[in-house]
């Protein structure tokens, strides 16, 4: 009799083992399908990632009158980390506030892309060996490159380089020489002929023209002669 308990007992286990729900099973499976929700959030968030860096990049792009200054891709640095590297652009650039060549265009593409942003306030262009509003300018033989010398006063914070189709953008660090290195088009290897430069900055005050400080030096010695005639009316006074 007791065996036939033992015996019902273990068929009536063996029914509730066979009917129970594999709940190991539905942890892995659960398991799975989180995995499987963590893995499409991070396609997700990759996709959300590579439409923020395109949607910058064509914001790099500014366009005016039909024409277009844009960041080359690859092939800019910053231009406030003090380095000699520049920041390479398509188009053109100069000293117009308006247009198609307007040097805001690239002030704006750059801003679009780093931080901190820059301000460019023109100084003087230069096509051709010269000096103005004291910057000084000498090319080389080959009209490809050159230096600069700046008058006191000047405070010289970034400078354009135009050659061909492209355009570089440099912040000054010091240096007084540049080139159209860089700037070759095809399979040209030499760097190619200028066509004009640009200096961005500020003027203390204001630096005067040879006319100005000929007008200077002649009221102070105006100013000089008139100090000599009072005095010698006073010591004449004093002697009589």
């Amino acid at each position: 009799m007791r065996k036939m308990r033992v015996a019902v007992a273990g068929v009536a286990l063996a029914s509730l083992l066979a009917f129970a729900p594999p709940a190991v099973a539905k942890r892995t499976s659960n398991t799975t399908t989180a995995t499987n929700v963590q893995k499409n959030t991070r396609v997700k968030r990759s996709t959300v990632t590579t439409q923020s860096v395109n949607t910058n990049a064509n914001a790099n792009a500014n366009t005016n009158n039909g024409s277009t200054v844009a960041i080359i891709p690859g092939s800019c640095d910053s231009l406030t980390d003090g380095d000699t590297l520049g920041c390479m652009f398509s188009g053109n650039i100069d000293t117009s506030t308006s247009g198609n060549s307007s040097y805001l265009l690239a002030q704006g593409a750059y801003n679009a892309a780093f931080d901190p942003d820059i301000t460019l306030s023109p100084l003087a262009s230069f096509d051709s060996a010269g000096t103005s509003n004291g910057i000084a300018l000498t090319l080389n033989a080959a009209m490809n490159g050159g230096s600069f010398t700046l008058a006191p006063g000047v405070d010289l914070l970034y400078y354009a380089v135009k050659s061909g189709n492209n355009f570089f953008l440099y912040q000054f660090t010091g240096s007084t020489t540049f080139s159209t290195d860089g700037l070759q088009m095809g399979n040209n290897t030499n760097p190619p002929a200028l066509s004009h430069i640009i200096f961005f900055g500020d003027i203390a005050g204001g630096v005067p023209e040879p006319a100005t400080w000929a007008m200077l030096l002649l009221g102070l010695g105006m100013v000089g002669s008139s100090m000599r005639r009072r005095n010698k009316r006073n010591l004449v006074r004093q002697l009589a």
